[in-house]
């Protein structure tokens, strides 16, 4: 098998492709070319005209290549440059070994960007369940070790975190935001909610429970 290097701009797209390639798709083959290699030569005919690489050829635009490697089909008629260009996406088809792909995901995951498998990591909620001693069935609930919680204790999840304490306690805020600022403050009236309010709080202590709530975190938004 030759492996020539066409310029990019001598290549052309067929006409009635039928595979689509949306924009998000082929920032995905981009990132993969970066971080790859351009592995998968394109295919096209003697005229230059892409029999399968379609979604290659336009993310090597958009990374602003010059040349890409190419390979030519021969022997072939028309008709069958015709169907292969069809059968080239359509048996690549098939459904995912889940087991498997949990398990290369979440050793992957500490080791590298996972987008760059071409997972969003959105689309991996719930396509797997995973904890750090392994994988996790769909339907069985995991063993928690006890957690001692005590006032003070602040949680990383993701880029968030979360804090266990008093929120009309300024400490608090100062502790959680850690120098930075938050985005949005979400709050979540009425308070005292299944609470006799002649019994618990008169009017005007509620009124500074809240203001003391939203003028403490707001601080920080």
């Amino acid at each position: 098998m030759k492996i020539e290097q066409i310029k990019v701009t001598d290549l052309i797209p067929y006409e009635y492709n039928t595979k689509a390639h949306p924009k998000k798709q082929v920032e995905k083959i981009a990132r993969s070319i970066e971080e790859f290699g351009f592995t998968t030569p394109i295919v096209a005919d003697e005229n230059n005209i892409i029999v399968a690489g379609h979604g290659r050829l336009l993310a090597a635009r958009m990374l602003g290549l010059k040349t890409v490697p190419v390979v030519r089909v021969q022997g072939l008629t028309d008709a069958q440059i015709r169907a292969y260009r069809i059968a080239d996406n359509k048996v690549a088809e098939s459904d995912w070994l889940k087991s498997n792909l949990e398990k290369e995901i979440i050793e992957l995951m500490e080791q590298i960007d996972i987008e760059k498998t071409g997972f969003d990591v959105g689309e991996l909620d719930g396509l797997i369940a995973q904890n750090k001693k392994g994988n996790i069935l769909d339907d069985e609930i995991p063993e928690i070790a006890e957690q001692k919680v005590k006032t003070g204790d602040i949680w990383k999840i993701g880029k968030h975190r979360l804090i266990c304490g008093d929120n009309t306690d300024k400490k608090n805020y100062i502790k959680l935001m850690n120098g930075n600022k938050c985005n949005l403050l979400f709050t979540s009236p009425p308070y005292w909610v299944g609470k006799s309010y002649e019994k618990q709080k008169n009017e005007k202590e509620i009124n500074e429970f809240i203001i003391s709530c939203v003028i403490a975190f707001i601080e920080y938004v």
